[in-house]
Parts: C-alpha cells; sequence; structure tokens
C-alpha cells in the first residue's frame, strides 16, 4: 500500500514537483474544506498551504485543520504546514498551528529538498509513536530532536509510560492524545536538555558589571533584565547578585565607586514549567552553589534549617526582584519590551535556521536604544550583524539609534 499525501492548495502547480521527487507516494491536490474520499487506511499525509486562505476568507489552518482531521477518526493523518515567507507572520501561523497540533512546518522559502525531508519524517512518525512525540515536542517547542537522540527519548518516554501504569508506547500515545494539552508539559520536560549552573560563563558576568551596566546607567537610573531560557533559575538568580553587589557597591572597585544609585528588576522566563517551578522557588542544594566564594553564599542566600536543612534559599530582598513566567521562544507576544539587558544563552542551537532568524528579530525588537543581548560563547548569529553591534565573545549591542 502505497503512502497517501495530500496537497490542500490553491497552488496545484507544485504537486507535478512532489510527484517527481517522491514517486512511490500517491499524491493528491484540492482547494476545498473538505477531503477526497479515501479507498483505504492510512497512513497519510496532510500539507496545508499557507496560499489556501483566500483573500478576504476568515478560515485559518489551526481552525479548520484540526476539525476536518476530526472527521477521518478512522485514518492516521500528519498535518505539516506551509508558512508564509515573511517571518513575523510566519512566526505567529507556527505557534498557532503547534498548539493545534501540528507536526512539522517548512517554508516558502525553503528548498524542495527540505519539504521533501519533512515529508518522508511525516510518513515515518505515522506508524513511530516515539518519533511523533518527538515531531510533536520539536513542533511545540521550536528544540530540535535529531534522530541520533531517538534512544534517549525513547528511555525517558517509556520511564513516563511506566510510571502512568501504561503496557508500552503505543499504549501511551492513546493516553497522550487524550490528556495532550497537560502532557506535552511533562514529555517536554523529560526529553530537553536542563544544562546550568550558577555564574555559567563568567566572562559575561564580569563584562555586565564592568562594562554593560555602566555604559547603561549613564542614560538611565533603572534597569530591566531578561533571562528568556532560565531552566531552574541559576541564570537570573546570578544576575540578580550581580545587579545587587553593583547597587550596594559591593565589592567596593574604581568602576563600582561611580556608579549612581539605581533600581533593577529580573524577568526569568522559560518553556518548561517543571524547570520554572524549581526556578520560582530559589531553594538549592550546598553542592548546586559548589564554587560560589563563602562571602557571596552567605552574602546572598539564607541557610536552610529542619527539613531543608543543607539547602540554601535566596535571601528575601533579591528573590522579590524577580519575576517567574512561563513563555515560549516562539510565540510572537513577548512578555516585556524595551529590556536594557537579554541573556539567551546556548538555547538557539538546538532550533532550525528560520526559527533562529525569527527568534532573533523578535527579541532584537525587545532590546532598548543601547541595550545588551548575550548568548552563548560558541555562537555566532551572521543575522543580527544589520542591528547590533558584537562587541565581546557571545554579547551584542544594540545601537542608541535604534
Amino acid at each position: 500500500m502505497r503512502p497517501r499525501a495530500l496537497w490542500w492548495s490553491t497552488r496545484p502547480s507544485l504537486l507535478s514537483e512532489f510527484i517527481e521527487h517522491a514517486p512511490d507516494w500517491e499524491w493528491s491536490c484540492f482547494a476545498k474544506t473538505e477531503f477526497l474520499s479515501s479507498g483505504h487506511r492510512g497512513p497519510h499525509l496532510l500539507v496545508v498551504d499557507y496560499e489556501f486562505v483566500r483573500a478576504g476568507e476568515t478560515t485559518l489552518p489551526w481552525k479548520v485543520v484540526p476539525e476536518a482531521l476530526r472527521s477521518r477518526k478512522n485514518e492516521s493523518w500528519l498535518w505539516i504546514q506551509v508558512l508564509p515567507r515573511d517571518t513575523k507572520r510566519a512566526l505567529d501561523w507556527r505557534i498557532q498551528c503547534a498548539e493545534a497540533g501540528c507536526h512539522g512546518f517548512i517554508s516558502d522559502g525553503q528548498a524542495r529538498t527540505d519539504w521533501l525531508r519533512e515529508f518522508r519524517l511525516g510518513i515515518q512518525s505515522s506508524s513511530d509513536p516515539v518519533l511523533w512525540l518527538m515531531r510533536r515536542v520539536e513542533a511545540v517547542s521550536g528544540v530540535q530532536l535529531p534522530e541520533q537522540k531517538r534512544s534517549l527519548v525513547e528511555s525517558r518516554l517509556v520511564r513516563r509510560a511506566l510510571k502512568l501504569g501504561h503496557r508500552d508506547l503505543e499504549e501511551y500515545l492513546g493516553y497522550f492524545l487524550a490528556h495532550s494539552q497537560d502532557e506535552m508539559v511533562e514529555v517536554i520536560s523529560g526529553v530537553t536538555t536542563h544544562t546550568t549552573h550558577f555564574f555559567r560563563e563568567p566572562k559575561h558576568f564580569e563584562f555586565l558589571q564592568r562594562e554593560a551596566l555602566p555604559k547603561i546607567l549613564s542614560d538611565r537610573r533603572a534597569i530591566r533584565v531578561w533571562s528568556a531560557a532560565c531552566s531552574t533559575g541559576q541564570e537570573p538568580v546570578s544576575i540578580a547578585i550581580c545587579l545587587d553587589e553593583l547597587a550596594r557597591g559591593r565589592p567596593a572597585t574604581a568602576f563600582s565607586a561611580a556608579i549612581p544609585t539605581f533600581s533593577w528588576s529580573v524577568l526569568a522566563t522559560d518553556l518548561d514549567s517543571q524547570s520554572l517551578k524549581v526556578a520560582s522557588r530559589a531553594i538549592y542544594s550546598a553542592h548546586e552553589l559548589e564554587g560560589i566564594p563563602r562571602k557571596q553564599l552567605v552574602d546572598n542566600f539564607d541557610p536552610g534549617t529542619g527539613e531543608l536543612l543543607g539547602w540554601w534559599r535566596l535571601k528575601d530582598e533579591l528573590f522579590r526582584q524577580i519575576q517567574f513566567q512561563q513563555w515560549n521562544l516562539l510565540d510572537p507576544v513577548t512578555p516585556v519590551r524595551e529590556v536594557d539587558i537579554l541573556f539567551l544563552r546556548n538555547v538557539l542551537i538546538y532550533f532550525r535556521q528560520e526559527e533562529i532568524t525569527s527568534v532573533l528579530a523578535k527579541l532584537g525588537d525587545c532590546l532598548a536604544p543601547g541595550g545588551y543581548l548575550f548568548v552563548g560563547h560558541s555562537e555566532s548569529f551572521v543575522a543580527l550583524g544589520h542591528s547590533l553591534e558584537l562587541v565581546a565573545a557571545g554579547v551584542y549591542r544594540k545601537s542608541k539609534g535604534r
């Protein structure tokens, strides 16, 4: 039985290219909201073109496609969405379609080889519960899970399935479909990486105190910082300690002596609600705090007692300055604007290039003139060259004129 792919579009001329590159598939093209009658059961692939939304129509793919798929309840379908070229519009469509159940995305500007790769992955995942869940995680979070991570992902999914009392992954997949909104949170938390520690990449924090903050404070007396992928909280807490030390003139140095009085706040966001829950407690083990000098430790953390003996909690005066909020990097609406310092380190290396471009353009707009973007030391983004200037390893500054 040949796999069946439907091209839902007002551009039937592209169908000949699909047939040429994938002659073993049964292709059909239509521009109506009704599916062609199916003579056999899955797997099937539904490829939806953004062009099918005609001028003046209100039908959007994340509204009409889920309803159409539900009407084919006895068949196995996977939905791949073609996104428009405009990056802001594409990002908006992407998040809406992902939440509605889309499995993959391609851009109208991509090469046809990239389109066919998505089609083939769609066909593979239709009969493979592990790959199916990997694709859904990619669609919702933007984090890429390549084939070489399959065994790791499968082991974590099996652990989750057994915890819930399911016999195998196929049974768990049925449970996931029935509880997808809540269960997606658990799956994303289980299969993504959360590598972090206090004052990671210390040269960034030295630059923050010695260069970035003094320059920003030459223009204003309030600092707004955003840690856009805060994980379990070590990064925003490290930032808070740096800001507080500078504001209090501690430790006293030649550069801190000239710093005027200022106020500050930190917004910490992450997609993973489980990591965010840990971050919002701001309680850490002695092992997690290893490497922090003793004086800095007692200045900023209170030792735990009773059940928390051996643990340390961030002091209240610092904790009150940090706001924690769940947010997806792919969300087209940002939780804050006009920030002076933005940390997004070692995250976009897991994203595809078109998503990296969209996210960076959006976050660049959130920076105040003269603001700084901190990325990982190993990350380099050529696309930032037009709007932001590279001023140190992994540090970009926005022009004051923008």
